[in-house]
């Protein structure tokens, strides 16, 4: 997913050491981020996540990389939900944006610019990324999955269930069906959190794995079930 304001930074060769992308919608901003990292060497590209908080633990490791040789020509560090890092989490971060190494750039994903601290705001080029329509590819995903409305019910059954025995049903259709799962959540945003579709999308992985493995994937649910109704 294409963010025109990057896309002209990269044509014209203007692209900034730091950015802020912020939108309540985390997964866009993962798509976005997947799509810039996709123009940069594989070995060179470094996410951070933390569940529920990035911790400086974490950040330090994170930033120690920025300081090694890239394998290609530039390195990117993004940090997938930056309104997650802790004060000092994002102060050992500053540290190192203001004053990047060479050929190196920073990418914080933010749900909220509310717990993002002025000092990191200000070193970034901030963007708040328009509305997107849905891809030609999605559609057409969409399109050929006979069972897209099942999924799309089960996204709303799970997102409206009270107890766990509502919910339980409906979770081996979203884990099989992964990517329209994404964009079935995505559909009832406004009636799901951002940490709670988060929490979800990722124990769906998690048991789609166990399943693909042939392991018994009733942790991963117990998981998932503890996320929606803790």
């Amino acid at each position: 997913m294409k963010e025109k304001t990057l896309e002209a930074h990269i044509k014209n060769g203007l692209l900034s050491p730091s950015y802020l992308l912020i939108d309540r919608d985390i997964l866009k901003l993962k798509e976005i981020a997947k799509w810039l990292a996709d123009g940069f060497n594989t070995a060179d590209v470094f996410y951070l996540e933390g569940a529920p908080n990035i911790l400086v633990k974490e950040t330090e490791e994170f930033i120690a990389r920025a300081h090694l040789s890239a394998v290609g020509d530039k390195k990117l560090f993004i940090i997938c939900d930056a309104a997650t890092m802790t004060p000092a989490a994002q102060n050992k971060t500053l540290k190192t944006i203001e004053d990047t190494p060479a050929n190196t750039h920073f990418l914080f994903l933010a749900s909220s610019s509310v717990p993002i601290l002025n000092t990191i705001k200000s070193r970034c080029a901030i963007i708040y990324p328009d509305p997107v329509e849905k891809s030609l590819t999605e559609t057409a995903m969409l399109g050929s999955n006979p069972n897209t409305g099942k999924i799309f019910s089960a996204a709303e059954s799970v997102i409206k269930s009270k107890t766990l025995d509502q919910a339980l049903p409906h979770l081996p259709l979203l884990a099989k069906n992964l990517n329209i799962s994404l964009v079935a959540f995505n559909h009832y945003a406004d009636t799901l959190t951002i940490p709670k579709r988060a929490a979800i999308l990722k124990t769906l992985s998690t048991i789609n794995r166990n399943i693909e493995a042939g392991c018994n994937p009733t942790n991963a649910f117990d998981r998932l079930l503890m996320e929606l109704y803790k």
